[in-house]
């Protein structure tokens, strides 16, 4: 499971409200049995105040938010089908926004 890759949310009760988690773990964890996500929700659905924590995203035409407050340890089996995206071109913002959360730096 390559890092920054978007997969589908498989979960139908939240699929309304967060269409898409980005798997943020790194690759050569591929044998935990969980994967650290964040959601990506609409831009416009929720306030997000700090961009510097929420990047913008264009997933299959449409502009999301990256909710890293959000992050969550998920099951493998969550992160199932074929990515719809990959992000790992804007991994240093990404990452940037992981080290804002935690560091407030």
């Amino acid at each position: 499971m390559p890092q920054y890759d978007v997969y589908a949310n498989s979960d139908l009760r939240t699929r309304n409200l967060i269409p898409y988690l980005i798997d943020l773990q790194a690759d050569f964890m591929d044998d935990l049995e969980t994967r650290l996500v964040a959601p990506l929700v609409p831009s416009g659905r929720r306030e997000t105040p700090l961009p510097r924590l929420h990047p913008v995203v264009e997933i299959e035409g449409k502009r999301h938010h990256i909710v890293m407050q959000e992050m969550a340890a998920v099951p493998r089996q969550a992160l199932s089908g074929r990515p719809v995206a990959n992000l790992s071109d804007r991994s240093y913002e990404i990452t940037a926004a992981i080290d804002f959360l935690v560091t407030g730096i």
